[in-house]
């Protein structure tokens, strides 16, 4: 028997925004950085006193940290819906329910 609150929780939990993960968030300033990088690259001058030319990252450094964050994302959904499946299945096999109607409220403070 699935109750209300169960349901609530379990669709709470299946919709949880993308916006929670701090990942969401660094990817545009990621690519915004490197954007600049290229340009100042491209206009600033390179005095050749100051020692070899600068080159930038390279392409396989580009996009090595992009797939990195982008496997962080893939790999934190599969996690956070194994952990959903082990708590859906720990509350379907407990032995142990609470009755929400008898449960007993205990004051925080004396008296």
């Amino acid at each position: 028997m699935v109750t209300q609150e169960f349901t609530h929780c379990l669709e709470a939990v299946l919709f949880i925004s993308p916006f929670d993960d701090p990942v969401t968030y660094a990817a545009p300033f990621f690519v915004l950085f490197m954007v600049v990088e290229l340009i100042s690259l491209k206009y600033l001058d390179n005095d050749p006193q100051d020692g070899p030319a600068r080159k930038g990252y390279e392409r396989k450094d580009t996009e090595t940290n992009l797939l990195m964050g982008l496997g962080s994302v893939v790999i934190n959904t599969f996690a956070r819906a194994a952990a959903l499946l082990l708590y859906v299945a720990l509350w379907a096999w407990t032995p142990l329910r609470l009755d929400a109607h008898r449960s007993a409220v205990v004051p925080l403070s004396p008296g």
